[in-house]
C-alpha cells in the first residue's frame, strides 16, 4: 500500500486523477469547473466511449486525447494510466453520463491506484441521476440506498431484492428500458405494493415521472406507447411504509397447512397460493415455512 493516508489535493505536486461528472441529459448541466479542469489541468481523457465524448468535448469546444475504458479493457488500460502518471501527467476519467465509477467503469482503476501509488483523486462535481430522483420521489430523502442496476437474471434479481427487503428507508435502481416492466412486477412480487416514483428521462425534453404504489405505477406504465424507450431511474420507499398489513409467520404457516391438510395440496402449491393471496415472496415465505417446521419437530424432541 502507498505510504500515503492524507491527500492534500492541491497543496501537492502530485499528478492527479479527475474524476468528472458529466450531463446525464442536458448539457447545460457540465459545470464550468468541469470544463476549466479538462481544458487546463488533464492532458489524457479515459472515457467510457470515445464517440459520446468527442461530441461533448466539441460542444464545449475542448480538444483532449480519448483513450476507451470499459468493464472489458479497465485491467490493461490501468497499464497506461500508470505510465501517464509516471510521466507526471495528469488524467481524467469520465462516463458518458453522471459520475464514473458509479454503474460505470473506472472503480478497479482507481482502487489499485489508491491501494499502491501516491497519486491524487479528485472528484469534480455535477450531475447525478440517482439524487435527482431521489429528491423529486416525494419518498423520505433523508436515508436512502443505492443500489443501482439489479441482475439480468430473473432468479439472482430476486435474491437481490430479497436481500433487501428488510430496508426501511428508499432504494434506488437504475433499470434499462427493455426490461423495465419485468423488473416492476418482480419487485412488486418481492417488496409487495410499495410507493414508488419512477424518473424517465431525466433533465432531457422527454422527462417524465410516474408516482404512486407499484401497482397503479405498473398499470399506468403498460399503456405508455414508448415504454421501453428512455432511460429510468427507481425510487422504491423502505419497508416501514408498506401499506399492506404485515401477517405473522404463524398465520403463513397455519394456512398453509390447512391447504395441505383439508384441500390436498401439495406444500409447494399450498406455498404458492399463501405467498400469491398476500403479495409476498414464494422464496421468501417457502424459508420460513420449512424453518418453523425445522423449530416444531426440534420443540417435539426436546
Amino acid at each position: 500500500m502507498a505510504n500515503k493516508i492524507k491527500q492534500y489535493s492541491f497543496k501537492s505536486n502530485n499528478p492527479k486523477i479527475y474524476l468528472i461528472a458529466t450531463p446525464i441529459g442536458n448539457l447545460q448541466e457540465m459545470t464550468p469547473r468541469a470544463i476549466e479542469v479538462i481544458k487546463n489541468n488533464v492532458q489524457k481523457i479515459y472515457c467510457e466511449d470515445t464517440r459520446n465524448t468527442i461530441k461533448l468535448l466539441n460542444y464545449f469546444n475542448c480538444k483532449k486525447q480519448l483513450i476507451s475504458l470499459n468493464k472489458e479493457n479497465e485491467m490493461h488500460r490501468l497499464t497506461e494510466m500508470l505510465n501517464d502518471l509516471a510521466q507526471n501527467l495528469s488524467i481524467a476519467i469520465i462516463s458518458d453520463a453522471g459520475y464514473p465509477l458509479i454503474s460505470d467503469p473506472g472503480y478497479y482503476a482507481v482502487n489499485h491506484i489508491l491501494e499502491h501509488y501516491p497519486y491524487d483523486v479528485i472528484p469534480i462535481s455535477g450531475a447525478n441521476a440517482a439524487l435527482n430522483a431521489i429528491v423529486s420521489s416525494g419518498l423520505n430523502p433523508h436515508h436512502f440506498l443505492f443500489f443501482g442496476f439489479l441482475n439480468k437474471a430473473k432468479t439472482k434479481k430476486i435474491n437481490e431484492l430479497e436481500k433487501l427487503l428488510s430496508l426501511p428507508y428508499p432504494i434506488i435502481f437504475y433499470e434499462a428500458p427493455h426490461r423495465i416492466l419485468e423488473t416492476l412486477k418482480i419487485i412488486k412480487t418481492v417488496f409487495g405494493d410499495r410507493k414508488i416514483a419512477v424518473g424517465k428521462e431525466i433533465t432531457k425534453i422527454h422527462e417524465q415521472w410516474y408516482r404512486g404504489h407499484l401497482s397503479k405505477v405498473l398499470l399506468f406504465l403498460q399503456q405508455e406507447e414508448n415504454v421501453s424507450v428512455g432511460e429510468y431511474v427507481l425510487v422504491v420507499d423502505g419497508v416501514g411504509n408498506v401499506t399492506d398489513p404485515v401477517i405473522a409467520d404463524e398465520i403463513l404457516v397455519a394456512e398453509i397447512d390447512q391447504l395441505i391438510i383439508k384441500q390436498n395440496y401439495r406444500v409447494k402449491q399450498a406455498i404458492d397460493f399463501v405467498a400469491n393471496k398476500y403479495k409476498i415472496s414464494k422464496n421468501v415465505l417457502y424459508n420460513k415455512y420449512h424453518q418453523q417446521k425445522e423449530q416444531d419437530e426440534t420443540n417435539r424432541t426436546n
